[in-house]
């Protein structure tokens, strides 16, 4: 069997990874001789645990692809790694990365393709996933579409199952993991509301809640560690994202913002309640087997707020509604 190897170079942040995954497994599916070689991010290549379409790995954050987005780089800079025996290479981004291809194309011998990373004001709004799909399957490549599905790693399993305890495991109670944090704070839910939420949740017996934090989340942390003062949740931070993948695949339920961490909890095949705001579900929407949004609004003043208003109480009510219907829902994971 001939080996066929093309370039994927994606640097976005983690959903924008994640949304852009089933489109490069695609390329797979319809060509299971082929292999990709990723220059993204280590914390995101790092997800793929187990795919068999994975060659090597870069980072690309590196020096080698820095010449190739600055106007004034002078000469012709060295291809990155692999690029000029690559079969074909695939550049997801943004503006900037339609200007690396345009380069790419005067010197490597691959054809280059340019994938816009999401939808830009003016463009029709479909979700990002297939918005990338039109533009591959324009390119004239064929694709074979899945959902996402990632694979935990059985070692980070395990070492997590350590790492919390098995308390919840041995009284059957169920794992409900909440991220009330996103790198934007803009979609935030108004942390007043996550509060009267977790108050909500605190009255299911059978529940064990985990506040995960991320890297971008210290503006919530007092938050956080507040009701961890409280003892009626758990708090985990700074996991990596195997970690993280791990735990999400063992949650009963997910509530999270429009973040990447959502859209993580969505590839494991958690229950995942999504709060949106700001952001269009339409587009930014995670995708997975049991998916619920609750679109929600609210004024930038009220994402940090130290007290409760009459408008959390209302919305808690509206999403506590959507949750408790996944948490008695019979079989599954809930």
């Amino acid at each position: 069997m001939t080996d066929h190897r093309n370039i994927v170079f994606h640097q976005g942040a983690l959903g924008d990874f994640l949304l852009a995954l089933p489109v490069i497994e695609g390329l797979w599916r319809a060509s299971r001789d082929l292999r990709l070689d990723f220059w993204s991010r280590q914390a995101h290549l790092a997800l793929l645990y187990g795919k068999p379409y994975v060659g090597a790995t870069f980072d690309a954050g590196g020096p080698e692809w820095l010449p190739f987005f600055q106007d004034d780089a002078g000469g012709d800079p060295p291809l990155p790694r692999g690029v000029d025996d690559a079969q074909r290479i695939w550049i997801f981004g943004q503006d900037s990365s339609a200007r690396v291809a345009e380069r790419l194309r005067s010197r490597a011998q691959a054809p280059t393709h340019w994938i816009q990373s999401f939808p830009g004001e003016g463009q029709k709004q479909q979700h990002t996933t297939d918005f990338l799909e039109a533009q591959v399957r324009s390119c004239g490549q064929p694709l074979v579409m899945e959902p996402l599905c990632l694979i935990p790693d059985p070692h980070e399993l395990g070492d997590l199952r350590e790492r919390i305890g098995r308390s919840w495991l041995e009284d059957r109670r169920r794992l409900v993991v909440v991220h009330p944090g996103s790198g934007g704070l803009r979609k935030i839910w108004p942390l007043p509301r996550w509060g009267a939420l977790m108050q909500w949740l605190g009255g299911w017996g059978d529940v064990q809640v985990l506040l995960v934090l991320g890297p971008a989340d210290g503006r919530i942390r007092s938050f956080v560690s507040e009701w961890e003062q409280r003892g009626r949740v758990g708090v985990l931070e700074g996991l990596s994202l195997p970690a993280l993948a791990a735990l999400l695949s063992m949650a009963n339920l997910y509530i999270g913002n429009d973040s990447g961490v959502t859209h993580l909890a969505a590839a494991t095949g958690a229950p995942v309640v999504a709060v949106f705001g700001p952001t269009n579900p339409v587009v930014w929407g995670p995708r997975g087997p049991e998916i619920s949004v609750y679109e929600d609004s609210w004024s930038a003043e009220e994402i940090l707020a130290p007290l409760p208003s009459e408008r959390a109480r209302l919305s808690v009510d509206a999403l506590s509604s959507i949750i408790r219907r996944k948490l008695e829902t019979p079989g599954g994971r809930g």
